[in-house]
C-alpha cells in the first residue's frame, strides 16, 4: 500500500534478529587452527616414514587444484552465458499466471487479495549480502549473495534475504486464510574442498556444502511479543563436495519459480499479519569454499513476484 509506514514493523523484524544473532556459538578459532595445523604435520611425518615422497605428492594435489579451479570457471561462464535466456523465460512465466490473477480477481476464491507491492527487504544474519535492491509494483527484488571460505574450523551457518509484505483482515470476524507467496530465483551455487594431502589419510576429510530454500514465514501482529510460524519450506537446489587427497568441487545453476504456501491460517478480526517470503541458504564448510551467487550477473537476483491471501469463514 503506497505511503504505509512500516518501520515500527522493520525494527520489530531486527530486534529478532539481534536477539537470534546473540545465541550463535562462538569457537576459539586460533587454537583450533593450530591444532588443525599440527596434524596435518604429524600425517606429513609419517607418511614420509612410510616411503611416500611428501614434496611429490604436494605438488600433484596443487596441479589437480590448479585445474579443478578452470574447470569450475568454465562452468560458470557456461551458466552465466545462459543466465539471460533462462532468466527471461521464468520472467514471462510469472508475469502470465500474475496477469490471470489480475485478470480473473475470483480465480482461488470470491475473497482474495493480491499483493503485489513488498513493505520491505532484509538480509539475515550479514547484512553485508544484499548487494542491491528494488521495490515497486510487481519488480521487487535484491541482488544477493553468500560467500564462505572456511580453513581448519568448521563455517556452519544459515543466512536469508527476506521480502515482507502486511495483510490486515478487512473484517471484524476471525478468517482462516490461504497463502501463498510466488517468488523468482536466478543464480549459480558453487562449492570445494581442498585437497587434504596426506592429512585425509588420517583425519576428517575437507568438506563443502550448501542448501538453498524458499520459505514462507507468517507473523501474528496482534501479540507483542508476534510470534514467527514457518508455514511452509520449498527446496529449490544444493550442491556439495568432499574433498580427500585431491581436492574435488560441485556446481549447480539455479531457475526457479518457488511458491510456498500455507492453508487454513488463522487471523483474529481485524487484525494483520506479516508475510516474510526468504530465500534461505544453509551451508556447511571444512577446509573449503561456498558461493551462492544470485547478484554476479545482470540476470542473477532474488525476486519477489506476488503473495495472494484467500479469506475463508471460521466454522
Amino acid at each position: 500500500m503506497e505511503g504505509r509506514d512500516t518501520s515500527h514493523l522493520e525494527a520489530m523484524v531486527a530486534a529478532v534478529e539481534a536477539l537470534a544473532a546473540e545465541g550463535r556459538a562462538q569457537l576459539d578459532e586460533r587454537r583450533v587452527a593450530e591444532v588443525h595445523d599440527e596434524l596435518k604435520r604429524m600425517a606429513a611425518s609419517t607418511a614420509w616414514k612410510l616411503g611416500h615422497d611428501a614434496l611429490r605428492l604436494g605438488e600433484l594435489r596443487r596441479q589437480h587444484a590448479a585445474e579443478m579451479e578452470r574447470f569450475s570457471e568454465e562452468v560458470r561462464r557456461l551458466t552465466v552465458d545462459a543466465a539471460s535466456d533462462r532468466a527471461q523465460r521464468l520472467a514471462g512465466m510469472v508475469d502470465s499466471w500474475r496477469q490471470d490473477l489480475l485478470d480473473h480477481p475470483d480465480l482461488l476464491g470470491p475473497d482474495t487479495d493480491l499483493l503485489l507491492e513488498a513493505d520491505f527487504i532484509r538480509s539475515w544474519a550479514s547484512s553485508d549480502n544484499l548487494v542491491e535492491e528494488r521495490r515497486r509494483p510487481g519488480v521487487t527484488w535484491a541482488r544477493y549473495r553468500v560467500r564462505e571460505e572456511a580453513d581448519a574450523i568448521r563455517a556452519h551457518a544459515t543466512e536469508k534475504v527476506s521480502f515482507y509484505t502486511v495483510w490486515q483482515n478487512p473484517t471484524d470476524h476471525d478468517v482462516l486464510v490461504d497463502v501463498q507467496s510466488r517468488m523468482t530465483v536466478n543464480g549459480h551455487l558453487d562449492v570445494a574442498a581442498d585437497g587434504a594431502g596426506v592429512a585425509a589419510w588420517f583425519f576428517p576429510r575437507p568438506r563443502a556444502a550448501v542448501e538453498v530454500e524458499a520459505r514462507l514465514t507468517l507473523w501474528q501482529l496482534w501479540s507483542d511479543p508476534a510470534p514467527q510460524v514457518v508455514a511452509d519450506t520449498r527446496p529449490i537446489a544444493a550442491a556439495s563436495a568432499e574433498g580427500g587427497f585431491l581436492g574435488a568441487s560441485d556446481g549447480s545453476f539455479v531457475s526457479a519459480a518457488p511458491g510456498p504456501a500455507t492453508t487454513g491460517f488463522w487471523v483474529r478480526g481485524g487484525s494483520a499479519i506479516l508475510l516474510e517470503s526468504s530465500l534461505v541458504v544453509d551451508y556447511d564448510a571444512l577446509s573449503g569454499s561456498v558461493d551462492a551467487d544470485f547478484a554476479g550477473d545482470p540476470s542473477f537476483n532474488v525476486g519477489w513476484a506476488y503473495a495472494t491471501v484467500t479469506r475463508h469463514p471460521v466454522r
